[in-house]
Parts: structure tokens; sequence; C-alpha cells
């Protein structure tokens, strides 16, 4: 068995202390800047999964917009077939409204 002074118990202790500050400062940025590490290096083992997310969340914002774009023609889309709607609706009534058929001296209608 041996025996210790107490400068090795106090080193230990000052070596521990000195540690758990580093740790303190280092959660405390990441709590500041809401991010892991500054670096993909940082994140260690976690670093793989980051940049799959990563290309995921941009795949993801690529399928969004691609749909606010779909959306956008279908809108613009539908209000054309509305329009081209509308519009036989009246050339149906106008044809309507016409009256008789009855030609005139030079072989045509009165609406024409």
């Amino acid at each position: 068995m041996s025996i210790t002074g107490p400068g090795s118990v106090t080193a230990a202790n000052v070596t521990a202390q000195t540690n758990m500050f580093t740790q303190l400062d280092q959660l405390s940025e990441e709590l500041g800047t809401g991010e892991a590490a500054q670096t993909y290096s940082g994140l260690d083992s976690q670093a793989g999964l980051a940049l799959e997310l990563s290309s995921q969340l941009s795949a993801l914002s690529g399928y969004s917009s691609t749909a606010t774009t779909v959306g956008t023609t279908l809108s613009i889309a539908q209000s054309a077939l509305g329009q081209l709607s509308d519009i036989s609706n009246e050339v149906a009534q106008a044809i309507g409204q016409q009256g008789t058929y009855s030609l005139n001296s030079s072989g045509q209608t009165q609406t024409q």
C-alpha cells in the first residue's frame, strides 16, 4: 500500500474541476448557438447522420418548391378552363337568342 500526500489529491481535484469547466463552456456554447459543433468533425460519430439528414432536408425543400410551382400552374390552368367555360356559355346563349333562321336576299341570316 502506498501513501500519497495531499498534493496528489489536490492535483486530481484541480484536473477534474478543469475538465468540468471545459465541458460547461462547451455545453454553454452549444446552448447559445443551437449547434452541437462548429464543424462536422466536432460531431464525431454523428457526422454521418448529420450529413444524411442535411441532404434529406434539402430534398424535402426541393419537393416543397416543386409542389408550390405545380399548385400555381394548376391554379392558372383552372382559371383558364373556367374562362373557356364562360365563353362557351356566352356563345351558346348568343346562338339561342338569334331567333329564326330566315335568310335575306343575299342568302344570310340577320345576325350574319
